[in-house]
């Protein structure tokens, strides 16, 4: 979620995160996330991601951000 000049979020806060065993060295984590940018409404997200560890360490493979239609 990046607002308008490319920064980063205002506000940005994890909701209801799930971590589910994918194998002996993969984990995905779904959940959502409330994220707001300066001056705008908090908008809700999805979040999916499935980890898989390399190196000793869990590493995001790819992850899913997907935004609640605006009212």
């Amino acid at each position: 979620m990046r607002g308008r000049n490319g920064s980063g979020p205002a506000r940005f806060e994890w909701r209801d995160l799930s971590y589910e065993p994918a194998g002996a060295n993969a984990v995905v984590v779904a959940g959502l996330f409330l994220g707001a940018t300066a001056g705008g409404a908090a908008r809700t997200y999805s979040y999916t991601a499935p980890l898989v560890r390399r190196d000793g360490a869990l590493r995001i493979r790819l992850e899913d951000e997907s935004g609640a239609p605006a009212r």
